[in-house]
């Protein structure tokens, strides 16, 4: 196992250990649409689970033209509710296929705020750094986005990401409605 590896299992081990015990399972899942600069438009499916009030696990899959992408991340949240602030500080793996032409294993760690201006919506960015294996590339990625609570269990949001590298300069935006559990 590579050193990437080994990072990314002692974080998610981590991750799960300071969470405590667990206490309820909260469970969103949604639809995107998805639009990357040079890789046109697609769809894909994305949610999140929140195993313990402190341990989130996400994940995405995204397929636009030419290329498949798959997330997934753990991520320690701290929830300063007086404050109106979330922040998730975690890692994550992802892997893109580019139509059989190039895949790689690309590793990353992040951090993602999100204020709630009202009860139903919050604004947030993230700051994402990741390294692609195979590329031997490293980018940051920059985002920022804004959800709307319609109820309580529905939600629309709007995210735009810049990926800026040797190898990749995407401007990436989804727009998506989710369902809480």
């Amino acid at each position: 196992m590579s050193m990437k590896h080994n990072t990314l299992v002692a974080t998610t081990t981590a991750l799960f250990l300071a969470g405590g015990s667990v206490q309820a399972l909260d469970l969103e899942i949604g639809a995107h649409f998805a639009d990357y600069d040079d890789l046109d438009n697609g769809f894909g499916l994305h949610g999140h689970l929140d195993v313990m009030p402190q341990v989130r696990l996400s994940g995405s899959y995204t397929a636009v033209e030419y290329a498949d992408i798959l997330v997934g991340r753990a991520g320690y949240v701290l929830d300063l509710e007086g404050m109106g602030l979330e922040v998730e500080l975690g890692a994550g793996y992802q892997f893109w296929d580019f139509e059989g032409e190039l895949e790689d294993d690309v590793y990353g760690i992040h951090g993602i705020a999100s204020y709630y201006v009202m009860d139903e919506l919050a604004i947030r960015g993230k700051l994402e750094f990741l390294t692609f294996d195979n590329l031997d590339d490293d980018t940051l990625v920059f985002g920022v986005g804004a959800g709307y609570d319609i109820t309580p269990e529905f939600n629309v949001a709007l995210d735009v990401e810049i990926y800026e590298s040797d190898f990749i300069d995407q401007t990436f935006i989804r727009l998506g409605a989710s369902y809480r559990f």
